[in-house]
């Protein structure tokens, strides 16, 4: 009998701690039943989350002054052999381009524009019909790493325009931003018209700092105005950013003696890519870009290698996700 009530009490325990040890275990399975939707939470608070953009409308903005618009005259064929040429003529048909560029100053009648469309990126889409932009080596560039994707690039920049230009000016014809704005709902709604997948901003392009290279006090607070012309892109199309938000990509300008402070713009660049990981920094000099004759603009070989600069920091992104 005594035997028994042992055996009773041992088993009672038993089973007690059974239910115990499994009701534990569930309590843990509940708590991490979608880790993956915990983390991708806590990632988006800290910029860590992950973008897939292989089945995504990728957009990408292009924005700023003369080498961005495209002040370098199309190459010859002498320059970058026939076949590259004829490449370069039919354009890329996988990278659109919706573009608008000019001189500032000059009535926006006289713009070089693709009339609210997107073309195959190619030659001709700079300030002028004989004029490029990086557009061309940046399509170049995405069309050989990402054959089988589509890309969108929407483009408005003006030679001459500064960095106030695109932070608000009371003048409508220099107020660059609201030119890119509308250039971007433009696109929007083409790209609407030809696919149902989700459209995300990749990257932001900018190349600009040359007109504030020649006066010191604008120099000298191009750091400060730069950090709030991402602030505002980034608040302003925060509904077609990636889940880490979008990426902010900056060329240096070229160490040109019509530049006297181009190191001031060119550190100022730097430290803002070495503050967040979604900024980056392309250092044109290092890279050995060389001025034309003018002694402003990127000679052909040198737009076209900017282009691809641009194309290696979105592979980047894209990569990083």
């Amino acid at each position: 009998m005594k035997l028994r009530k042992i055996i009773a009490t041992f088993l009672t325990a038993l089973t007690l701690s059974s239910f115990l040890v499994t009701g534990g275990c569930e309590d843990k399975k509940d708590d991490t039943k979608n880790p993956d939707g915990d983390k991708t939470a806590s990632d988006s608070l800290t910029g860590d989350a992950k973008e897939d953009y292989s089945n995504k409308a990728k957009v990408i903005l292009l924005v700023g002054q003369s080498n961005m618009a495209g002040a370098t005259f199309n190459p010859t064929a002498r320059a970058v052999g026939k076949e590259k040429m004829k490449e370069y003529k039919t354009g890329y048909e996988n990278v659109k381009i919706m573009f608008s560029s000019g001189i500032r100053g000059n009535a926006e009648n006289t713009w070089n524009t693709s009339g609210g469309v997107f073309k195959n990126t190619g030659l001709s889409q700079g300030a002028t019909m004989s004029q490029f932009g990086p557009e061309l080596g940046l399509a170049e560039y995405l069309n050989e790493q990402y054959p089988g994707e589509e890309f969108y690039l929407v483009k408005h920049a003006l030679g001459g325009a500064q960095i106030d230009d695109y932070l608000g000016r009371a003048n409508p014809d220099l107020d660059c931003y609201s030119h890119i704005k509308k250039q971007f709902d433009l696109a929007v709604n083409e790209i609407k018209k030809t696919t149902d997948k989700e459209i995300v901003v990749v990257a932001i392009c900018w190349m600009q700092g040359e007109s504030e290279s020649a006066q010191e006090a604008a120099a000298n607070t191009y750091k400060e105005r730069t950090e709030k012309l991402i602030n505002n892109f980034r608040t302003d199309y925060k509904d077609y950013a990636p889940a880490g938000g979008i990426s902010w990509i900056d060329a240096g300008i070229s160490d040109s003696s019509l530049w006297p402070l181009h190191k001031t713009i060119n550190n100022a660049k730097k430290e803002i890519s070495d503050a967040n990981d979604k900024n980056y920094f392309i250092d044109t000099i290092g890279a050995g870009l060389v001025v034309g004759a003018d002694n402003a603009h990127y000679d052909p070989v040198s737009e076209i290698k900017l282009g691809r600069l641009f194309g290696e920091k979105v592979q980047e992104v894209i990569t990083k996700g």
